[in-house]
């Protein structure tokens, strides 16, 4: 036998805000991966990945290497 409309009605309703609730936690957790994401994007392609450390830059620029790179440096030609 089939059920009175009013209760089909209740049960449909009941449905449509179940489905709601999901939809609005999907987006919440869409959202909150896609700022992960961009979290991640900037740390691994922004500025901490073109820090460079001061003591390499030390060791490139030291006199022995401007010398190995530049053998006529102070020297008039």
């Amino acid at each position: 036998m089939s059920k009175p409309i009013e209760e089909q009605i209740r049960e449909l309703k009941d449905e449509l805000a179940r489905a709601a609730h999901e939809r609005d936690e999907h987006r919440r957790l869409y959202e909150l991966a896609s700022i992960e994401l961009e979290r991640l994007r900037r740390h691994i392609f922004g500025q901490k990945a073109e820090h460079v450390d001061p003591g390499q830059m030390q060791l490139a620029f030291d006199a022995t290497g401007l010398e190995a790179l530049v053998p006529n440096r102070g020297r008039l030609p």
